[in-house]
């Protein structure tokens, strides 16, 4: 490591890396946004590879994540193949060497080489260090976050989390729970979301992974019954504060071998901060030896939860790092042509033009410029789009289903099925006029 890390440095001094890296990136991006781009000489892809297995070899996000950057640039590029020979293979090595072993998936449709053995065996002892045994018949690869937030997990530590939400806490902690219920005769856990519609998305989530790997009985519990109403001896509560509160009145044994609160800075909020802070403190009270998982996206202070509930010894796990890449495109309408778009990335600390294009349709106000440059983006892919209100969402919902209409030929555009009867069930549970029955069959949803 020492090793890598000085190489890093030194190549990091160097103005060439810092040139040839933005040109891959840039290109990349151009690719990405169906702009005109210039292909990256074969020469520069192969040196760049060089420099990122060891920016990959060292512990600093910094060069972590150029490592990343160029892996994924030149995935995206799609080398002609003939020219590819090790490219994929190394590619591959690359992220793995980051302990990113879930990008596998990525490289189903290429053919991969053998690594040289040095290269081979570090992958393989890699990989078998994040292999966890999770119940019988099942063992999970995690990457290197994943893994030592597992190895706290284990020890029960109580935890406070500061990470990106593609950091991997979720998959973490659902196999952590499905761990401790299946090798316990009884365990009581609470999982606290923030919202009604997060509490569908976990319990979800959660039954499917129980139910593909364990045949025991284990009540998952979206409501505030107690354990007697339950009748169970391994229950998971995937709660609201607001709800946990109900079952703090209830329940007579208000105790936890493990409470997971996620989303934890609400505890910051006015009404409902203050309902979270009473039920975790009654939890507390209750629970001497509860395992207590704080979790929270990428805040400045995670060590003040600890502090405030008194938890001694609670490990502080501040993690920037994400195996998911972020690209901050702005796109500038031209006030003199309102046709015409004006494109540019940050990109090393400074916004770099990559080229104007024209969409043929004025760009006149700033919902219509929203829906019809959306449209002319996303097209061929899942979307989020956010607007200042509910009028707002309601209103770029219905211009961007107008974009739908103009663009898509009436022959070639079928409605989803599914669509199509959730729109139905909209019409005559809601209103047969909301706005949300008219979007759905092309696609196009709100919420607020």
């Amino acid at each position: 490591m020492m090793l890598n890390d000085e190489l890093s440095q030194k190549i990091w001094g160097q103005p060439k890396f810092h040139e040839e890296y933005k040109f891959l990136y840039l290109n990349s991006i151009k690719k990405e946004l169906g702009l005109t781009y210039e292909q990256v000489d074969l020469s520069i892809v192969k040196r760049l590879l060089q420099v990122a297995a060891t920016f990959a070899g060292t512990k600093s996000w910094v060069y972590r994540e150029k490592a990343y950057r160029i892996a994924i640039s030149i995935l995206e590029l799609e080398l002609d193949r003939d020219l590819l020979n090790n490219i994929p293979t190394m590619v591959r090595f690359i992220l793995e060497r980051m302990g990113y072993f879930p990008s596998r998936k990525l490289f189903s449709n290429y053919k991969l080489n053998a690594l040289p053995l040095g290269l081979g065996l570090e992958i393989i002892a890699h990989e078998i260090e994040n292999t966890v045994h999770v119940t019988e018949g099942r063992e999970v690869i995690l990457t290197d976050f994943q893994k030592s937030l597992w190895r706290y997990l284990g020890m029960g530590r109580s935890l406070s989390i500061s990470a990106p939400t593609s950091a991997g806490k979720s998959f973490t902690l659902q196999n952590y729970l499905i761990s401790k219920f299946s090798n316990k005769s009884s365990y009581k856990a609470v999982y606290l979301v923030p919202t009604r519609a997060l509490i569908n998305q976990v319990s979800s989530s959660i039954n499917k992974a129980l139910n593909r790997v364990t045949n025991q009985r284990i009540t998952v519990s979206t409501v505030p019954l107690t354990q007697a109403e339950l009748g169970s001896d391994k229950i998971l509560y995937i709660l609201t504060q607001e709800r946990l509160q109900l079952l703090s009145q209830n329940e007579e044994q208000f105790n936890f071998n493990l409470a997971i609160i996620d989303e934890s800075q609400l505890l910051g909020e006015s009404s409902r901060g203050i309902v979270l802070q009473t039920v975790v403190e009654k939890m507390l009270k209750k629970s001497d030896d509860m395992q207590i998982m704080f979790a929270s996206p990428l805040t400045t202070n995670p060590d003040v939860l600890p502090h405030t509930f008194n938890i001694e010894e609670a490990e502080i796990i501040n993690e920037d790092e994400s195996p998911v890449s972020q690209n901050l495109i702005f796109i500038d309408t031209c006030p003199e042509n309102p046709e015409n778009i004006n494109i540019s990335v940050y990109v090393e600390e400074k916004k770099v033009a990559l080229g104007s294009i024209s969409l043929k349709k004025q760009l006149l106000d700033p919902d219509s410029s929203l829906a019809a440059l959306s449209w002319h983006f996303g097209k061929e892919a899942q979307n989020l789009i956010y607007a200042s209100g509910p009028a707002a969402c309601e209103k770029i919902a219905l211009l961007l289903m107008e974009e739908v209409k103009q663009n898509l030929a009436v022959e070639e555009f079928t409605p989803d099925t599914e669509l199509i009867e959730f729109s139905e069930f909209v019409k005559e549970h809601i209103h047969s006029g909301y706005t949300l029955a008219a979007t759905l069959p092309y696609g196009v949803a709100f919420h607020y």
